[in-house]
């Protein structure tokens, strides 16, 4: 019996080069482009809402098509889950406001799994893998032109939950660059960094400049501590800037010492809806209010449903229990993640995982400030597709592995 490997043909090469990205990948791209650049409703339904459902619709569809190839670790997040769909059951819509629907927010959080769950059932080849970081170059600059295009041309100040699409690619050029030292992504990050400056998002420019100091890909603790350096020289200079002095304080100028401290600093209005959520929620502060509580008592006395604090909406609605669930998911997720990236020496296999786990530290911390758990379309869709892609390559991989200690008669 004959124990050699198999080989790999010319033409099985030639095949790979020639495949194309994987549907899910392609409906993510496009409708994440289509919610930046196109506004207002289609058919009655707001753009940003298709933005997110169209995918969510697609990745069931696969799932139901594929769910044997499954390769996300998808058990992480079962309590999640569970715990999102089953508070839907108990939802007393007397006591909701109705502009709130519970249901919507649920789908929206919900949506990024089932999309990283459907991109993780193709088997793509390291090929197809360097192909799509090509993408998302070319998807970063389109994504600059429809800001330009469709935005308030170099007013960047409507460019709010955008911004978030803006920090994952930062983080992905980030660790691309750390990984293999290319000037064009360094160049694609500077570019993408000055966004978040134009518009003056305070926690997202914080998050862009800690992209290089907190990226999970291997480097030196010397190169950290450069960067770090700029990034507090980098900090300085941008903390000292006319437009972010005039955001940051009611009196248009402070100092660093000022920042959550003195009166004069400007939150917003959040200050006032976190306290008022937060007292509200020593309530119920095990399972919490339930779904659409914590929306609804942000409308009872601000214009907006959602208190710009994802932690503390999940506390509000969700309790102590919610928050520990999430907190657990992200963490156990991290450690997956990495102990399936050592399973394989391929830098591009690496570079998506690294990638993917390093958006959950901005992720979280975002989430102090923001509702990018909801933001679908602008940070989570994209986010675990990078981190499921990683898992379907890896499991091409294996296979691959496998398939050439079979022995040919």
């Amino acid at each position: 019996m004959n124990t050699m490997p198999l080989k790999v043909s010319s033409t099985q090469v030639n095949t790979k080069a020639q495949e194309k990205l994987p549907l899910m990948i392609k409906v993510v791209l496009f409708f994440s482009l289509v919610s930046i650049g196109v506004k207002g409703q289609v058919f009655g339904f707001n753009m940003s809402g298709i933005s997110w459902f169209v995918p969510l619709i697609v990745s069931c569809f696969i799932i139901g098509q594929r769910v044997k190839r499954v390769s996300f670790p998808v058990i992480i997040w079962l309590p999640w889950l569970f715990l999102l769909i089953g508070h839907l059951f108990f939802v007393d819509y007397r006591l909701i406001d109705p502009r709130v629907i519970p249901i919507q927010r649920s789908l929206q959080i919900l949506t990024p799994l089932a999309v990283g769950m459907a991109v993780s059932t193709y088997r793509p080849s390291i090929m197809l893998v360097m192909r799509f970081f090509d993408v998302l170059r070319l998807f970063s600059y389109c994504l600059i032109v429809c800001q330009l295009t469709w935005g308030n041309l170099l007013s960047f100040r409507a460019f709010a939950a955008e911004n978030m699409l803006v920090l994952l690619l930062c983080v992905v050029f980030a660790n691309r660059y750390l990984m293999f030292k290319e000037l064009k992504d360094l160049q694609l990050w500077l570019i993408l960094g000055g966004i978040p400056l134009l518009s003056v998002t305070r926690t997202v420019i914080a998050n862009t400049l800690l992209t290089f100091p907190l990226a999970f890909t291997s480097t030196t603790l010397t190169r950290r501590l450069f960067f770090l350096g700029l990034i507090c020289i980098g900090g300085i200079g941008i903390f000292q800037l006319p437009q972010v002095q005039e955001k940051m304080f009611f009196s248009g100028e402070g100092k660093l010492s000022d920042v959550g401290r003195s009166d004069d600093f400007a939150t917003s209005g959040r200050s006032a809806m976190w306290e008022r959520l937060y007292n509200e929620a020593q309530n119920a502060p095990l399972l919490g209010h339930g779904t659409g509580a914590g929306e609804t008592l942000t409308y009872a006395f601000a214009p907006v449903g959602y208190p710009h604090n994802d932690w503390l909406l999940t506390y509000f609605d969700y309790g102590i229990l919610g928050v520990i669930i999430l907190l657990v998911s992200i963490l156990l997720t991290l450690w997956h993640g990495i102990r399936a990236q050592r399973k394989t020496k391929d830098k591009n296999i690496k570079l998506l995982f690294m990638a993917g786990l390093s958006a959950f530290i901005p992720f979280m911390m975002v989430m102090y400030t923001d509702n990018i758990l909801v933001y679908a379309s602008f940070f989570g869709m994209l986010h675990y597709t990078i981190l499921g892609f990683g898992y379907a390559v890896l499991k091409t991989e294996k296979n691959a592995r496998l398939s050439q200690r079979i022995p040919i008669n």
